[in-house]
């Protein structure tokens, strides 16, 4: 992994990989919904190939995230959903997530935050 220079223009821009087969990855990114798209606040919602939902927030502001469905103090919050059932959650810098009602903090798996520093 590269050091990300302080003040480059992608510093606070997410990029969202979605594994596919060989092919256009386009039937896929068209399925990647942004809930909110702030300067240090992003948050979105896709569904896998195999119809599973995510939920990823990526919050630098220091304020909760707080959207219909899906609230958050988390600077890094993903949440994974099948069939309706809550398959994956993990939660970084942050003390609480809930997803519809559904307090998941308990169930949170620590998120690693691994940092390359500028040298």
């Amino acid at each position: 992994m590269l050091p990300v220079p302080k003040g480059n223009p992608f510093h606070n821009h997410p990029t969202l990989l979605l594994p596919h087969p060989p092919g256009a990855a386009k039937p896929l990114a068209d399925k990647v919904n942004v809930l909110l798209n702030e300067p240090t606040r992003t948050a979105l919602k896709f569904l896998d190939a195999d119809g599973g939902s995510h939920f990823v927030v990526i919050n630098h502001s220091g304020k909760p995230v707080n959207l219909p469905g899906f609230q958050t103090d988390g600077q890094v919050a993903c949440v994974q959903q099948k069939a309706g059932k809550v398959t994956g959650v993990a939660l970084l810098g942050g003390k609480q997530l809930v997803v519809n009602g559904q307090n998941l903090t308990p169930i949170a798996k620590p998120a690693r935050a691994e940092v390359v520093t500028e040298e």
